[in-house]
């Protein structure tokens, strides 16, 4: 990887592309030096930003840059490259390197060209006058204004930029060559031209989801997806739609890695790993999928963990943690099989001994759960515990603490009703029968539960922010009920997969 990176770099400086990118670039930065003539309150900062972080100018480089990927696909599935990487996984490695190096090239010798073009107007230590004015307003316009918003030097908003645009060009890059060399050749060859249009389109306003600037500090939910935030970070970050747009590029990027893999002769093993990763990617759409977070560390949380109390959208996504966490259990368990519950007994002397040693694991992975849940609401909204005066951010560790507790409760009965389940039944079946009634029964829009909906799922009432302690505690008392039933069970009863194993087996 790191040796086609270097031939990537060395390509770049000899092929006739870089020159004629930088004759474009030239020929832009001239025009809009043009329309925006020099004044005392600006510098070159303003005119690179206005040419280089214009999202239609990435959007063009995408389109572009389809060029070299479209002449890189075959070579990445001819036999000859698959013979001496000796897979498909490092031979997509080793072109998405070269290619990557390439690309950076170009992009340096644009961005150089652009800069050289708006060095006679002064390149000076930080923004501009005007740009601090700009920034000021509300909403502070794209381009160099957005920038200065989060970054005070210029030439950390440039490599910024330069970064982010690399981002972009490799996964794209990776994408396509995995999915030619996985064999879906079609699908390869239309994922950059298609990114690039679609980000030339937001550009323009083309596209029917545009988002307003968004006020500093917010994002937008994760399903709020602007292509143009993939090419142009000052637009990402004053828009708010840069989670959107990169969890829609790592899901992609993830599902064509996948599909490779598969394609070499993996297999997709379940492990403590892919566990933990799958938990951080539910809890990323559970916090991220909300709106502007802002207020009391109470308002806040309520916002974060609507649950019930919230539209569908909140409510299920209050909910994916724990059911996810559960989810994975349930197909661990169904998997295991009976041999391997019975080599679980033999070595523990009873069902009992090994059912306390099971809760304890069950305890572990609910902490745990919260854990990745705390952590990301710390991450998403950190005036939780930074808020001034300093009474509020010790009540809002307070808050905190109840939502952990929260967390851990719900994820504890769904992980015990679960255990229950596979106790009592073919879990393979019985948990996404449950897993649906209890989604639809949650929900007081379908089914109105009255008193007993706070004992069933999290959910903090926005309206009444404040009483935190009875809307997140309350499924501490059905995973007690849930314990004490599989404490009879495991006296009384073996487990289903045993029972069915012992009647199935030759007399």
């Amino acid at each position: 990887m790191r040796r086609s990176l270097f031939h990537g770099f060395g390509q770049g400086l000899h092929l006739p592309a870089g020159p004629v990118m930088i004759a474009l670039m030239v020929a832009l930065a001239l025009a809009a030096s043009t329309v925006r003539p020099p004044s005392p309150d600006t510098n070159a900062w303003d005119l690179y930003f206005v040419v280089v972080g214009n999202p239609q100018f990435g959007g063009l480089l995408i389109l572009l840059w389809a060029v070299p990927v479209a002449r890189a696909l075959s070579r990445v599935a001819h036999p000859d490259t698959l013979m001496r990487s000796g897979s498909r996984a490092r031979a997509v490695g080793e072109v998405t390197g070269e290619l990557t190096g390439r690309a950076f090239v170009h992009v340096v010798m644009v961005c150089a060209a652009a800069l050289v073009i708006a060095a006679p107007r002064g390149l000076g230590v930080g923004w501009s006058s005007q740009v601090l004015g700009h920034a000021s307003a509300e909403p502070a316009e794209d381009g160099a204004s957005s920038f200065a918003q989060y970054l005070d030097l210029p030439i950390a908003a440039v490599l910024l930029h330069l970064l982010w645009v690399m981002l972009a060009l490799s996964l794209l890059t990776a994408i396509a060559l995995a999915l030619a060399a996985a064999g879906l050749t079609r699908a390869a060859r239309v994922i950059v031209p298609i990114a690039g249009t679609l980000i030339t389109l937001a550009a323009f306003g083309a596209l029917p989801w545009p988002d307003p600037p968004a006020p500093m500090g917010t994002v937008s939910p994760v399903w709020s997806i602007d292509p143009a935030s993939l090419v142009d970070p000052g637009h990402a970050l004053n828009t708010g739609t840069w989670p959107g747009a990169w969890t829609l590029l790592g899901l992609l990027t993830l599902a064509s890695l996948l599909v490779l893999w598969h394609r070499d002769g993996g297999r997709l093993q379940s492990g403590p790993w892919l566990s933990v990763g799958v938990l951080v990617a539910a809890g990323i759409i559970t916090v991220w999928g909300a709106g502007d977070v802002a207020g009391t560390p109470n308002e806040i949380v309520a916002t974060l963990f609507p649950g019930r109390f919230g539209d569908p959208i909140g409510y299920v996504r209050t909910l994916l943690l724990p059911l996810v966490a559960a989810t994975l259990v349930a197909h661990y368990l169904s998997v295991s099989g009976a041999a391997w519950h019975l080599q679980q007994v033999l070595r523990r002397g009873s069902h009992t001994r090994w059912l306390s040693v099971t809760l304890v694991r069950f305890l572990v992975l609910a902490v745990i759960t919260a854990c990745v849940g705390l952590i990301l609401v710390l991450i998403r909204a950190p005036s939780v515990i930074t808020a001034e005066p300093v009474q509020a951010g010790s009540r809002g560790l307070g808050v905190l603490a109840i939502v952990a507790l929260g967390l851990c409760a719900h994820t504890l009965m769904l992980l015990l009703l679960v255990l229950l389940l596979w106790w009592v039944r073919a879990i393979e079946y019985a948990w996404p029968v449950a897993l649906g009634t209890y989604v639809v029964l949650g929900y007081p829009a379908i089914v109105s539960l009255g008193p007993i909906a706070p004992f069933m799922s999290l959910g903090i009432d926005p309206g009444h922010s404040a009483h935190l302690w009875p809307d997140l505690a309350g499924p501490l008392i059905p995973a007690l009920g849930l314990a004490l039933a599989l404490g009879i069970l495991a006296r009384t009863h073996i487990p289903y997969p045993l029972h069915t194993a012992l009647e199935g087996a030759p007399s």
